[in-house]
């Protein structure tokens, strides 16, 4: 039909200059097209939608991995709730399932494959039902990254965030993301066997080992938050005490040393856990050897360091001021904390953006 037109308008030759300009634009957006609905068809033909049984004809759940084998438990659940929130969008019924994820940072590698890490520490979002229900289930959707693309929030920009999306996120994170009955148990008595009552607490969240890996210049740290020396934030937790009105802060670390200068400085003051921590630094100059940065942390299992750092996490998120490095666990205890703190800052430097920086 266009090659009619065309020959038809050869006659008027400005007439033709027009229509080439028009419909040549047009072609080339035509083959933009046809490109993306490729891609679209591609996608499409991952499976996504399963029917593994009979059970639940009248639910649909929605089953959520990941795979990041560099990510920490906080850092995964980040990474996890839009999906959980798409998945209560739809109606579907959430379920994490990481079995068949590598994550050494929070699951032994002896027990890959053979169980899913996520019911070490949390109830399954989808309350009343078990990954083992769902593989029985008659409408069963596996989450692909590559068929639902979600715009993923930027999470480095939103501690603190608007009123909007932190009662967005909170609203996720306290209906989907639900202790288990073992560490929240846990969770109360340390509160109990720590704070002292009628005491104003600061928590205070520090992250140590970014700082280091930013001076050994590993590229992994590339787009963190930039870290501040032990005595820096000693200095600035000093004012913000007395600015906000507290008697006493209670610090989750992962450092020896950091943790030790602020039990030295604060004394009675310093509330903490028992919990194993690395050997970054020794009188502040990077510890390169691994079995000596490591010493702590090799004494116990992946599943009990997490245990202990999520113990820290929601103990913080119990504080009644919060002054924090940014990092996963401190801004997780930020949203769990539900908007009760009395105050809230954090330290910001911007982002580490190249080697040697």
């Amino acid at each position: 039909m266009m090659g009619t037109i065309k020959k038809n308008l050869k006659k008027n030759k400005a007439v033709l200059a027009v229509y080439e300009v028009v419909f040549g634009k047009l072609h080339r957006a035509g083959r933009k097209v046809r490109k993306e609905l490729q891609i679209l068809k591609t996608r499409m033909t991952v499976k996504t939608h399963f029917c593994f049984g009979d059970k639940n004809r009248d639910k649909t759940f929605f089953v959520i991995s990941c795979d990041g084998k560099y990510m920490g438990l906080y850092s995964m659940i980040f990474y996890m709730l839009p999906f959980i929130e798409f998945a209560h969008k739809k109606k579907y019924i959430p379920m994490i399932d990481l079995q068949k994820s590598n994550m050494p940072l929070i699951q032994d590698e002896d027990r890959f494959g053979l169980e899913n890490p996520w019911e070490y520490y949390y109830e399954q979002p989808g309350k009343g039902y078990t990954l083992d229900e769902v593989y029985q289930s008659r409408n069963v959707i596996i989450m692909r990254d590559e068929t639902i693309r979600l715009t993923m929030p930027d999470w480095n920009t939103m501690f603190p965030t608007t009123d909007k999306e932190f009662k967005r996120w909170n609203q996720v994170i306290t209906t989907y993301i639900r202790l288990n009955k073992e560490l929240k148990d846990r969770v109360a008595k340390e509160r109990a066997r720590i704070f002292k009552p009628g005491r104003k607490v600061m928590g205070v969240g520090i992250r140590a080992g970014l700082r280091e890996g930013m001076l050994r210049n590993v590229a992994l740290y590339n787009g963190h938050p930039v870290q501040p020396t032990c005595e820096e934030l000693i200095d600035i937790v000093a004012a913000k005490i007395k600015e906000w009105g507290c008697d006493s802060l209670f610090v989750s670390c992962d450092d020896r040393e950091y943790l030790n200068k602020f039990i030295s400085h604060f004394g009675e003051m310093c509330y903490y856990t028992e919990r194993k921590l690395f050997h970054f630094f020794k009188d502040d100059q990077v510890i390169l050897d691994e079995t000596e940065r490591r010493r702590e942390i090799n004494e116990i299992t992946s599943k009990r360091r997490v245990e202990e750092y999520i113990l820290e996490v929601y103990l913080m998120a119990q504080c009644d001021c919060l002054y924090s490095c940014r990092g996963g666990g401190s801004e997780f205890a930020y949203f769990v904390n539900g908007g009760k703190y009395e105050h809230i800052e954090v330290y910001d430097k911007g982002l580490y953006t190249g080697l040697g920086k």
